[in-house]
């Protein structure tokens, strides 16, 4: 892949435009192809209605379907050493999947959807760029996903995808922000109101996961955010 083609696609997801390049034509098989067809994972029928329900578009929807069979083969080729994961495939798969989040004619209306595509992109830049680039270069992106987190009603949106959002904002926005401590007082107030279900971080962790996330490298800024949600918990 061109240097040039990837500055188009980093630059254009950090100031959240379209990308200035035509979207290009995959020349090797999606990552996920590279697990044994009998580990392959795809989106449960729940999560899937799920997305339906909150207002997805199938587009977007096909979208999170594609980041969820990549984040099964990074988790997988972890977890089974002998997997080695073709630079080519991954290099594609990343470009493409955030050239379609970015690519305008197919962006909807609808805050929850803005805010999952949004959320999206948080995520994948998370799994594509050192962390403390991610850190650096997310304030547009998470300033857009506070902006419409801020529209939408929490009480009639799917808990699952919710927090899931929350939790992309607070661990791309660095600690000691106001944007922080926005994500983990509305973070801790879901949580406080569902304290039965998300009593301690494995079973936020297990919620998080039916969406997406990548073990290895999600799990101890997760961990990391909802500690810091501790003290806010307490006041709800």
């Amino acid at each position: 892949m061109t240097p040039r083609r990837r500055a188009d696609i980093d630059g254009a997801v950090d100031t959240v435009t379209a990308p200035t390049l035509p979207r290009f034509e995959r020349s090797h098989l999606p990552t996920y192809t590279l697990i044994p067809a009998d580990k392959i994972a795809h989106p449960s029928d729940k999560v899937l209605e799920m997305l339906r329900l909150s207002g997805l578009s199938p587009w977007l929807i096909s979208i999170f379907c594609d980041i969820f069979c990549l984040s099964h083969a990074i988790n997988y080729s972890v977890t089974h050493g002998g997997l080695s994961i073709n630079p080519i495939c991954l290099d594609e798969d990343m470009l493409l999947i955030q050239h379609d989040l970015l690519d305008s004619p197919h962006i909807v209306e609808s805050s929850v959807a803005d805010a999952c595509r949004l959320g999206a992109l948080l995520y994948m830049k998370t799994i594509t760029r050192p962390m403390w680039t991610v850190l650096r270069t997310s304030g547009a992106l998470v300033g857009r996903l506070q902006a419409s987190l801020d529209t939408i009603d929490s009480e009639s949106t799917a808990t699952p995808l919710l927090i899931w959002l929350l939790f992309m904002g607070g661990i791309t926005c660095g600690c000691r922000t106001s944007e922080r401590t926005w994500f983990v007082e509305k973070l801790a107030s879901v949580i406080a109101s569902l304290s039965e279900e998300l009593s301690d971080w494995a079973s936020v962790r297990r919620t998080l996961k039916t969406v997406l996330w990548v073990d290895s490298l999600h799990d101890g800024l997760g961990q990391a955010l909802w500690h810091e949600t501790g003290t806010s918990r307490a006041q709800c």
